[in-house]
């Protein structure tokens, strides 16, 4: 589970200091963990690498969706929207 996590973050940090996408090294990082990676884990290490990142998963999704309704709600955006006549 760390060492997929650490290899995750260093496949990052290699993009954000070399100046490419982050976000593309961490696809492409995730696809070849998928393929290489989970199927040579044990069952133990398997299942609990898969349910650790779904959890996270579903904890950023969350966090995610408040902060984005807390924003849509906010009444200073309303309040100068309005007063521009937009």
């Amino acid at each position: 589970m760390s060492l997929v996590g650490m290899l995750s973050y260093l496949s990052y940090l290699i993009a954000e200091v070399s100046g490419l996408s982050g976000i593309l090294s961490l696809f492409v990082c995730g696809t070849a963990v998928s393929h290489w990676a989970i199927p040579r884990m044990s069952e133990a290490g398997r299942v609990t690498t898969l349910v650790a990142f779904d959890t996270l998963s579903h904890l950023s999704e969350g966090i995610i969706f408040v902060y984005v309704g807390m924003d849509a709600l906010d009444p200073v955006k309303w309040g100068v929207s309005c007063a521009t006549g937009s």
